[in-house]
C-alpha cells in the first residue's frame, strides 16, 4: 500500500475520525484491481459506513490495510504528474462579442483546481473545452498522460469525467444505470455488482438504489452523476457548479471527498471544478483560476504569495463617518458597498491587530475576513 494513503488512514483513526478513515479505506479499495478475496472485508466496511452494520470500524480497517498490501498489481501513478496542458486557448461565440482567452496552464494528478468568477464570465466555456465537449477556436489542449490520440475528442472523453451543472435525465432505476455504465466497459457481472454496491454506500446513495430520476432530489442526482463518473476511473474529473444543489453540510462533505479521491495512491486524478462559493472552494483547492470578462488569473493556494498590503473585508452597522475616521487614523484605504467594507492597510498591520483596533473603538462587527490571499479581492 502507498505510504501516503496508509498514513492518512491511520492518522484519521488516531484522531478519532473513524468514519473518515472508513471512507478513505473504501476509496483505496475501489482503486485496487478486483480480487474476490477482498470482497468480504470491503463489503463490511461499506455496510458500517451506510449504517447497515453497527460494527466498530477499527479492526475492519486494520485488517483491510494488511490485506491490501498483497494486491498492488496496478502501476503506482505519482502525484503531480502532468495530465493536461492548455496552451493559449481561446473561444469566441458568433452570437455576441464575448471572447474567452487564457495563458498556458497545466493540471496534474493529485491536484484540485477551483474555477471561480461571476456568472457569464467563461467558467463553463473553459470546463467544456478542457473536457473535450467544446473545441477551442485557437491554442491547444494536450493530454500527455492519456493513452490516446490527442486530436480525437471521442477518445479523450473516455478518460475524462465531466459532470455538467444540469445533470442529464436518466431513465429506469438508479442502480441499474450504474451497472449499465460498467457493463458497457466490459466488466464482468460479479465485479459490477461489487463495485456498484460499494460506490452506492460510499456516496450515501444505497437507500435510493431502487429510485428513479423523479424520486430523488437535485443533490442526490449530483451524487449519482459523481458515482457514475468515478466508476469509470477517469484521469481527469471536471465538475461545473457541483455545489449548487447541495446544502451547507453536504457541500463540505462533497469537497473533502473530492480532495481525498484526487489523491488516492493507485489512481490519483486531476480534479477541476467551478463554483460561486469562493470561500469553500479556496479551502480545498491547490490552485485557483479566477475568470473575469473572459480573462484568466491564476493563484496557487499552497504557496505564500508576496503581498504589499493586507486586505480586510467586514460588515458593520456602525455609522459610516466613524469607520472612515478610524481608517484615516490607521492610514488605510477603505471602500464600502452598503454595510460591507473593504479595508486596505500596509503589511505593518496584521488581521489580528486590525480586528483589535476595530473592536477597541467600539466598531460593531457582523462579519470579518482577511482576503489578502483570496481571489475575492479580484472581484
Amino acid at each position: 500500500m502507498g505510504e501516503n494513503m496508509q498514513n492518512t488512514i491511520q492518522a484519521e483513526l488516531l484522531n478519532g475520525n473513524k468514519m473518515v478513515a472508513l471512507k478513505r479505506s473504501i476509496d483505496y479499495a475501489l482503486s485496487l484491481p478486483y480480487h474476490i478475496e477482498m470482497v468480504p472485508i470491503v463489503s463490511q466496511m461499506a455496510n458500517v459506513l451506510s449504517n447497515v452494520d453497527p460494527i466498530s470500524p477499527d479492526e475492519l480497517i486494520t485488517e483491510f490495510l494488511q490485506r491490501a498490501k498483497g494486491h498492488l498489481e496496478s502501476i503506482l501513478i505519482k502525484d503531480n504528474v502532468e495530465v493536461l496542458r492548455a496552451e493559449q486557448i481561446r473561444k469566441q461565440y458568433k452570437m455576441g462579442s464575448f471572447e474567452f482567452k487564457t495563458s498556458s496552464f497545466i493540471l496534474t494528478t493529485g491536484s484540485l483546481t477551483g474555477v471561480v468568477g461571476q456568472n457569464g464570465n467563461g467558467k463553463t466555456t473553459l470546463l467544456r473545452m478542457l473536457s473535450g465537449d467544446l473545441l477551442p477556436d485557437g491554442g491547444e489542449i494536450n493530454y500527455p498522460l492519456l493513452p490516446l490520440n490527442n486530436k480525437d475528442p471521442y477518445a479523450i472523453k473516455e478518460h475524462i469525467g465531466f459532470i455538467q451543472q444540469r445533470i442529464p435525465r436518466w431513465y429506469g432505476l438508479l442502480e441499474d444505470n450504474l451497472k449499465f455504465t460498467l457493463a458497457t466497459r466490459g466488466f464482468k457481472e460479479e465485479e459490477i455488482l461489487f463495485r456498484v454496491e460499494i460506490m452506492l454506500k460510499r456516496l450515501g446513495l444505497y437507500q435510493f438504489r431502487k429510485h428513479t430520476w423523479a424520486q430523488i432530489s437535485g443533490g442526490y442526482r449530483t451524487r449519482f452523476e459523481l458515482a457514475r463518473v468515478l466508476l469509470t476511473r477517469p484521469k481527469i474529473l471536471v465538475l461545473d457548479e457541483p455545489l449548487a444543489n447541495l446544502d451547507v453540510k453536504a457541500q463540505q462533505t462533497f469537497l473533502q471527498d473530492l480532495k481525498h479521491m484526487a489523491k488516492t495512491d493507485l489512481n490519483p486524478i486531476a480534479v477541476i471544478l467551478s463554483s460561486q462559493l469562493l470561500h469553500e472552494v479556496e479551502q480545498v483547492s491547490d490552485e485557483l483560476i479566477f475568470i473575469k470578462e473572459g480573462q484568466c488569473h491564476f493563484q496557487s493556494m499552497t504557496e505564500n504569495s508576496n503581498v504589499d498590503s493586507i486586505i480586510i473585508e467586514f460588515i458593520s452597522d456602525t455609522p459610516y463617518a466613524e469607520i472612515i475616521q478610524l481608517a484615516k487614523g490607521m492610514q488605510a484605504d477603505i471602500k464600502t458597498e452598503n454595510n460591507l467594507y473593504t479595508l486596505t492597510a500596509s503589511t505593518q498591520n496584521t488581521s489580528k491587530t486590525i480586528l483589535q483596533t476595530l473592536v477597541s473603538n467600539d466598531i460593531e462587527l457582523q462579519y470579518f475576513r482577511d482576503i489578502t490571499n483570496s481571489t475575492k479581492r479580484l472581484f
